[in-house]
């Protein structure tokens, strides 16, 4: 189970769950605690084994002694999420193997309004389509060839009935796809960093680190000062 959040503070859990691998680790452990944010059934007509069926969107809450909260979600499907208190230890960067910079732009557009609080059905549609940019081809739809083929209505047995609620949360989650096939702009920037437990790992997003408009024009005051002292010795 892979999953990514948003690091609060010094504490860096995350959006993106991983298997667990054998390594050195560089911070302090920290312990955390699971619980189910949001959950949604919906209905598949293809997945990465050729079924169709039905599929339980999900997200967690996480939060730690420290006091902090923060969204995780999940990017290996059909593995599941220990939710019992499991210490985590920071490991080192991390960076997405597949579809990076989409992923990078569908946090950059969605994730701070599905970690809002409350942000429930948001949350899960941005589950959904975290799922499909990682793991296939950036399209939900059944007329494709992906691994991935969400309806926004159906059962598990045939595609007559509907759970409640379904078709808004694959709508939304369409809309996210489309806006990251299209190159929409984004201003929010994340790092991630891989936190590895003995179950399961995590890694966070954490808001990149943008300097103030005044340090900006101070750099380039700078530059300039260097630039011109430089070629007034080159005259000498």
């Amino acid at each position: 189970m892979k999953n990514i959040a948003l690091k609060l503070s010094a504490l860096a859990l995350g959006a993106a769950m991983l298997s667990p691998a054998t390594a050195s680790v560089i911070g302090t452990p920290v312990e955390a605690i699971i619980k189910s944010n949001a959950k949604q059934t919906t209905y598949y007509t293809q997945n990465w084994n050729g079924t169709a069926g039905r599929v339980n969107l999900q997200t967690w809450d996480v939060s730690t002694k420290e006091g902090e909260h923060f969204l995780a979600l999940c990017i290996e499907p059909g593995v599941d999420m220990k939710t019992n208190k499991q210490s985590y230890t920071e490991f080192g960067d991390f960076s997405f193997d597949r579809n990076g910079a989409s992923i990078d732009r569908l946090y950059g557009l969605f994730y701070g309004s599905a970690s809002a609080a409350g942000g429930g059905k948001e949350s899960l549609s941005f589950q959904l389509a975290l799922w499909e940019l990682y793991n296939d081809d950036g399209t939900l739809s059944v007329t494709q060839n992906g691994k991935l083929a969400v309806l926004e209505g159906g059962s598990n047995a045939d595609t007559t009935g509907l759970y409640a609620g379904a078709g808004t949360v694959v709508a939304r989650a369409n809309a996210m796809l489309a806006d990251v096939a299209s190159g929409k702009d984004y201003i929010t920037k994340y790092d991630y960093t891989v936190y590895r437990g003995a179950h399961q790992d995590f890694v966070s997003a954490t808001v990149s680190a943008v300097p103030e408009p005044t340090t900006v024009a101070m750099m380039g005051l700078g530059l300039a000062l260097i630039g011109l002292t430089s070629r007034r010795r080159a005259k000498r």
